[in-house]
């Protein structure tokens, strides 16, 4: 974009006791701004107090209030008017809120919304009950369901019982409520909030045909979703494919290491499999220093087999260089993946992909010819029995074609900026 001479400010939300640190640029009662420099792009970083229905809402009419003051302040101070504005991310305070200022105070600039993630899934997951993947999307009554077993972790059928029982509290008093009781009304703030953004945004941009065909489902008509593949970095591209070594058959996870991403499940069923280091080998790639507690203990137990090792975080370079000696990069997610970029960047890197059987994974795994390799989210043992068959994979998998950053930037700047 500033390529194209365009005029770039990122605003993103920065924590209270970072924010404190920091000369203060614009501030209210409620939303404080500062100001840094980020490789050459102006950042606009953000805090302010969050209620409880904002969290799932998204809305408070103070904040809205406070934005609308804000952007005041911004266009005296850039002397701009803004053409548009790109949501990456839907929370408490690049949300709603944000949203409706922003078109009020800019009636002809563009709202358009990146699905980075599953933003219309209130886990976030697009995980039904722990056990498939959901593709009734913004029904509260089922989030409700959905979010009650993911608490308690009662069976999937009490949880449905337990959930048709739950009463319909008003919204005005659901934040003075215990959580579980007020939950489905709180499911159907969050419906409410985005059928709101919905109504709101000028285009939304999506990177797998599931998640478009969710939003023509939710009634958004189709001229105004672009679908575009990721592309990866040029760095991947920089090297011919070399050929890998027969022993020891090396595998790779590469991401946050979180339950949200399988890595729990990986490791189980790495543990289902003999220890044999001269035979196979998993790299774990991603920062693990920081755990909480529970997720600590479950790493530790672990640590000891002498076919696992953990580099933590590397650089890019340093992983381009790696993945080309991995036969399999195992992505294990138990969320609905739109991407995911590891797996683009495993194929770029002539690896195979052993992947859940769940959102972006599976149909990336069906664009790239590898459906051999997938098996159900968060099932160790059907995993277990891919990662068995290791003599495989020194063969190469199908030869094709990764886009590249430029490629990708290509496609997707014309309908941003039309």
């Amino acid at each position: 974009l500033k390529e194209k001479r365009f005029h770039v400010h990122i605003f993103t939300s920065l924590g209270d006791n970072e924010i404190q640190t920091r000369p203060l640029s614009w501030s209210d009662l409620r939303l404080h701004c500062t100001e840094y420099q980020f490789e050459g792009l102006s950042v606009w970083a953000f805090s302010h107090p969050v209620g409880r229905r904002q969290l799932y809402r998204k809305f408070d009419p103070i904040l809205t209030d406070s934005w609308r003051k804000f952007f005041a302040y911004f266009q005296e101070r850039t002397d701009s008017r803004p053409d548009s504005i790109q949501f990456h991310s839907f929370t408490s305070i690049i949300g709603l809120s944000l949203a409706i200022a922003f078109k009020n105070s800019f009636k002809d600039a563009t709202l358009s919304v990146f699905l980075h993630t599953a933003i219309y899934c209130p886990k976030g997951t697009l995980f039904h009950l722990q056990r498939t993947e959901c593709l009734e999307v913004l029904q509260p009554e089922r989030c409700a369901v959905c979010i009650l077993q993911d608490k308690t972790g009662l069976p999937p059928g009490l949880t449905n019982v337990f959930g048709r029982c739950l009463p319909q509290i008003a919204s005005t008093i659901s934040p003075f409520v215990p959580g579980i009781v007020a939950t489905r009304t709180r499911m159907q703030e969050f419906n409410s909030g985005f059928r709101q953004l919905i109504q709101l945004a000028d285009q939304w941009i999506v990177f797998a045909n599931r998640n478009f065909l969710q939003l023509m489902q939710m009634g958004i008509s189709e001229d105004k979703v672009l679908m575009v593949r990721h592309g990866i970095s040029s760095d991947f591209f920089k090297q011919a494919f070399t050929r890998k070594p027969t022993r020891p058959v090396q595998f790779a996870y590469t991401g946050r290491i979180h339950p949200i991403k399988g890595i729990i499940t990986l490791l189980s069923a790495w543990n289902e499999t003999p220890e044999q280091p001269e035979q196979k080998q998993l790299t774990i790639l991603g920062w693990h220093e920081q755990l909480p507690s529970q997720m600590k203990k479950i790493v530790n137990k672990y640590r000891y087999r002498r076919d696992i090792r953990w580099l933590g975080y590397i650089s890019r370079e340093q992983m381009v260089d790696l993945l080309q000696q991995i036969h399999a990069v195992v992505i294990p997610s138990e969320a609905a993946e739109t991407g995911p970029l590891s797996f683009h960047e495993a194929v770029a890197s002539g690896a195979w992909v052993i992947a859940s059987d769940i959102g972006g994974n599976a149909e990336l795994a069906e664009l790239y010819g590898m459906k051999q390799w997938l098996f159900p989210p968060g099932a160790p043992a059907a995993l277990s029995q891919l990662l068995m068959k290791w003599e495989q994979l020194p063969s190469p998998p199908p030869v094709t074609t990764v886009s590249r950053w430029d490629e990708h930037f290509e496609k997707l700047i014309p309908g941003l900026i039309t």
